[in-house]
């Protein structure tokens, strides 16, 4: 598990499939610390249990996009995934146009000609 949260830690990740119940610590701990390290990172939480406390008490700290219960169906899991890979990708858009739009008025402002001494 520690290895696991050391390659979270060495790359960035827009989503993660989280599953509640781990060897080495519970799903919400984890979530807490990648909350604190990834804080653009979202989540799907994976259980075993249908209503736990735990992934109710996760899900209203955390960016929680998708509850799956084992056995996954994973149909839905990757139209989810895909759900949220578009959104990601249009946010990602969004967030250039706007910083494009940003250069356009600086450049706007600059004055027409320059003179040289």
């Amino acid at each position: 598990m520690k290895r696991k949260f050391e390659l979270y830690c060495e790359k960035l990740f827009d989503l993660g499939l989280i599953d509640m119940k781990l060897p080495d610590m519970d799903g919400e701990k984890l979530m807490e610390m990648l909350a604190k390290l990834l804080p653009g990172m979202e989540s799907i939480i994976i259980t075993g249990y249908a209503s736990p406390e735990g992934t109710i008490r996760a899900a209203r700290q955390n960016r929680i996009l998708g509850y799956e219960t084992k056995l996954i169906d994973v149909d839905r899991l990757l139209s989810l995934v895909g759900e949220i890979s578009e959104r990601k990708r249009m946010q990602d858009q969004l967030m250039i146009t706007d910083r494009l739009a940003c250069v356009g008025k600086l450049a706007a402002a600059l004055p027409t000609r320059l003179t040289i001494p």
